[in-house]
């Protein structure tokens, strides 16, 4: 009985070495990995400004340029209606067209300018009866090509682009001016448009589209784009 009792003292305080043991060695000796991180980021900067800034681009009435008239305007539509007429151009009414885009993104991006000449006043190739005599109506006049009265100017950062041409070939200079950009580029491009029906001796020509193609027009639509690449 003395002899149980011994071995399960005995036995109790084996455990207890080995659970002391066990404790001191896990205090001294263990494997450990540790890894930790941090991060922080901004909103990268877009800045960009795309700014059409137009006169009046065509007008209902024109001052005059004779000094012998009297009156204050050459020219006065009836309706109120935008009108256009030989000796009129954009630098009378203050109607240059000026565009322009700014800005230093840092991100990519590309500039996609989209000019549709959706109408333009022109006459063909061929004859057409001369209003300038008014006392035959069965005289004509020929036109060896087509007749642009109204000539554009287009310049960029004020170098010209088109220099009296038509609407047509604004919209092809523009619409080839796509480009795209690496971050952090300046962006600083200013563009302008004008205008002018000058008097340059096509006086048959001026003459019948003021009896004939009153419902001729002047259209365009201009879009800027500037738009981030992925």
């Amino acid at each position: 009985m003395r002899k149980n009792k011994v071995m399960r003292v005995a036995s109790a305080l084996l455990v207890a070495v080995l659970l002391s043991t066990c404790a001191i060695s896990g205090t001294f000796a263990k494997y450990v990995t540790t890894a930790s991180g941090t991060d922080t980021a901004r909103v990268a900067k877009w800045g960009v400004d795309i700014r059409i800034v137009s006169g009046s681009g065509f007008s209902n009435e024109y001052e005059t340029h004779d000094g012998d008239y009297d009156g204050a305007l050459s020219v006065k539509s009836v309706d109120n209606a935008k009108v256009v007429a030989p000796g009129t151009s954009s630098e009378d009414v203050d109607g240059d067209v000026e565009f322009t885009i700014s800005g230093s993104p840092e991100v990519a991006v590309k500039v996609d300018i989209a000019f549709d000449a959706k109408s333009e006043i022109k006459l063909a190739a061929g004859d057409y009866l001369d209003y300038t005599t008014a006392n035959d109506k069965n005289d004509t006049f020929t036109l060896n090509e087509e007749y642009y009265p109204v000539k554009f100017t287009l310049t960029k950062d004020g170098t010209p682009v088109v220099t009296k041409g038509t609407l047509s070939d604004v919209e092809t200079a523009l619409n080839g001016d796509a480009k795209s950009y690496p971050p952090n580029t300046t962006l600083d491009a200013v563009y302008a448009l004008t205008w002018e029906w000058a008097f340059d001796g096509n006086d048959k020509a001026d003459t019948y589209l003021g009896n004939e193609a009153t419902l001729q027009s002047l259209a365009y639509d201009l879009s800027i784009t500037v738009t981030q690449i992925d």
